[in-house]
């Protein structure tokens, strides 16, 4: 995916789905945060929070 915000590095994170599914930053400037920690990995969970630079994605797990 691709973010049009100043804050956001070319290679930021990398979200992989699966059980669980998880977030890591690849060693961005500004970094992530997940449900209000700053972190390099999270495992995430359906409605998560991730803030990369000033936007905010929330994590949606399909369901089946």
């Amino acid at each position: 995916m691709r973010i049009d915000d100043p804050g956001v590095s070319r290679r930021h994170c990398e979200i992989r789905t699966g059980t669980p599914s998880t977030i890591q930053d690849l060693g961005s400037t500004n970094g992530i945060v997940v449900d209000g920690q700053h972190t390099t990995r999270a495992t995430l969970r359906d409605g998560s929070r991730i803030v990369v630079g000033s936007t905010t994605i929330i994590y949606r797990q399909a369901e089946g």
